[in-house]
């Protein structure tokens, strides 16, 4: 950052380093004057970051930044150190990225942003299950708009940027991920490497299987009542599946009800397939690799309801399954 090397975590924890300005051609020289103590407050450093001309230091509990232009080769000049007013600081290095909106990063309280007004905003409230695991890598992914948090237990837990909306992959315990010439890659904990492809719909021969979960639909108010009739599912067929759709009432954590549907035969069943529903016109079933079809709720009256979709393959081969609008 600033043209300078940056050093911290040595032997004095509270203590930041640096070298003079780079010069082509010539090797980093790091002057015995040249450091800084940062306030202890919040603990030991434990991480360095550059934001926008800043180097952000994390310590355990909190965050300082340092701006200015440092000293010139004489010893001329400093830098200025400044607290950010937050109280969460990070113990993981490896959960740091800097991505549009800000330095991304883990605490002891999960993951925060550092936005570029300098705020701390808490952004993982939706993946706080996940808060004991650690986080070996933190990668940006720009041509998906995602940054994706590895683990060495093989869950990836993933936050795309513009729609700030959180996911998770499974089966990729990580100790390490990088965008190698612009495709992500990753090493696992047996030191295999592996690289991501979009053309695949397998990991390793293990068939990818999503699992896609809307919110709770609450069309009243909060406890409020509502009358459900039949909701619609619109999407792209992509390949051989059959479709699962789970449905859950007034916040229970087990479906109600689940719904199967054949779609390389074109034959919609409804409930526990015992009653054929649907035909193979535009509006049900599928048409020239579109699908659009109701599903018949048994439970109308209700406070809320949300669905969890997914495919089932019938066999170990996975496909790109389907595409939801």
């Amino acid at each position: 950052a600033k043209n300078r090397l940056f050093s911290a975590g040595g032997e004095s924890p509270n203590q930041i380093s640096y070298s003079k300005l780079f010069v082509s051609g010539e090797q980093v020289s790091f002057p015995s004057a040249f450091y800084q103590q940062v306030p202890s407050k919040g603990g030991d450093i434990t991480a360095l970051a550059e934001m926008d001309e800043k180097v952000v230091i994390f310590k355990q509990t909190t965050i300082f930044y340092l701006t200015g232009d440092g000293p010139n080769d004489l010893g001329v000049g400093t830098f200025e150190i400044t607290p950010v007013a937050a109280d969460v600081g990070s113990l993981e290095p490896e959960s740091i990225a800097l991505t549009p909106d800000g330095l991304m990063f883990k605490s002891s309280k999960g993951i925060w942003l550092l936005n570029r007004g300098l705020q701390v905003i808490y952004i993982g409230d939706k993946v706080e299950l996940y808060n004991s695991l650690n986080v070996s890598s933190a990668v940006v992914v720009p041509h998906l708009n995602q940054v994706r948090f590895t683990t060495l237990d093989g869950t990836t837990l993933v936050y795309d940027h513009y729609f700030k909306q959180w996911s998770t992959f499974t089966n990729q315990p990580a100790v390490a991920a990088i965008n190698w010439k612009g495709i992500y890659s990753y090493s696992t904990t047996t030191g295999e490497v592996y690289q991501e492809s979009s053309s695949l719909t397998s990991d390793n021969n293990i068939p990818i299987v999503p699992k896609i979960g809307t919110s709770w639909f609450k069309l009243g108010t909060i406890s409020g009542f509502q009358r459900l009739q039949r909701a619609i599912i619109l999407g792209e067929y992509a390949g051989s599946h059959r479709l699962m759709v789970s449905v859950y009432y007034d916040y229970a954590t087990s479906p109600e009800e689940t719904f199967y549907y054949d779609m390389d035969s074109f034959e919609i069943p409804y409930g526990d397939g015992s009653e054929p529903y649907g035909d193979q016109g535009e509006f049900f079933g599928i048409s020239d690799g579109l699908y659009q079809f109701e599903i018949k709720v048994k439970k109308q009256r209700c406070q809320a309801v949300r669905f969890v979709i997914s495919p089932v393959f019938p066999d170990s081969t996975g496909t790109a399954a389907f595409k939801l609008t």
